[in-house]
């Protein structure tokens, strides 16, 4: 926190409901607690009391602001011996979010914090999961810089995929995982033939539907992706790296030769 404030950088954090933390927030007065629509997930809305206070740690060098939500849940008791009934009983709990942010207004802080943690949290997820980040293949000081390769090539390849799913899948595909569309779209069995300048795909008769899947995301990519402009002259710097490049883009684009989908049932 306090290098944000050095570096004049907002902040909105999950603060520790700690003895302190709960001492601040008890003691705002039940006045200044004021009920208001917070936003969730999926733009849907909540009902909310909120309030706001200043605090401080005996570590930092500044205070900050803490938006508290108040939050009661509704717990059933274990029953008494001498009991029938389990006798329910009411638990307050607090929701506080740090930030140094004076001038905005508290439903819109909770509602800021929960889109970035719900996006935050969804990303560590696909991380830790689709790309194998989390098993890291190195152990001790001397696989530090070997990990950290194999980090940046692993946030490499989720990068390149959720930009290949905005520029090149169609709306309904948006919310596949790489482990989905990996298994449904490119571990399939298939044949692949080169003839009259056609490069053909034979599928099993089984593989109808992911030839259909297949053929309508080839035909979005058409649509979507544009042709690079090749330049007249190469640059001087790396005539090798241009010539690989330009063949690529004439092989993508259809000129010389056109690369086409054909589906065999």
């Amino acid at each position: 926190m306090d290098e944000c404030q050095r570096r004049r950088v907002q902040y909105y954090m999950r603060a520790r409901n700690d003895e302190a933390v709960e001492a601040s927030v008890r003691a705002i007065p039940k006045q200044e607690w004021r009920e208001a629509d917070v936003r969730i997930a999926h733009d849907d809305t909540r009902r909310a009391e909120l309030a706001d206070t200043t605090h401080a740690m005996n570590t930092g060098r500044h205070g900050f602001r803490l938006v508290a939500e108040h939050r009661e849940e509704l717990e059933e008791a274990a029953p008494d011996e001498e009991l029938l009934v389990a006798v329910p009983r009411t638990n307050t709990r607090f929701l506080c979010i740090a930030t140094n942010d004076m001038e905005t207004s508290c439903a819109e802080v909770v509602a800021w914090y929960n889109r970035r943690q719900g996006a935050s949290e969804q990303g560590n997820d696909r991380l830790k999961n689709d790309v194998c980040m989390g098993a890291l293949p190195c152990r001790g000081d001397y696989g530090l810089e070997a990990n950290r390769v194999f980090a940046y090539v692993c946030a490499l390849l989720h990068n390149m995929f959720e930009w290949y799913k905005r520029e090149c899948l169609p709306a309904e595909d948006q919310a596949l995982r790489l482990t989905t569309l990996a298994r449904h779209d490119m571990q399939i069995a298939a044949r692949v033939t080169y003839h009259a300048r056609v490069l053909t795909l034979h599928l099993a008769s089984c593989a109808s539907k992911v030839a259909r899947r297949l053929e309508r995301q080839i035909k979005h990519i058409r649509r979507a992706i544009k042709c690079m402009r090749i330049p007249d002259v190469a640059p001087a710097y790396a005539p090798l790296i241009y010539r690989r490049a330009v063949a690529a883009v004439c092989t993508v684009s259809g000129v010389p030769r056109r690369a086409s989908f054909v589906r065999r049932i």
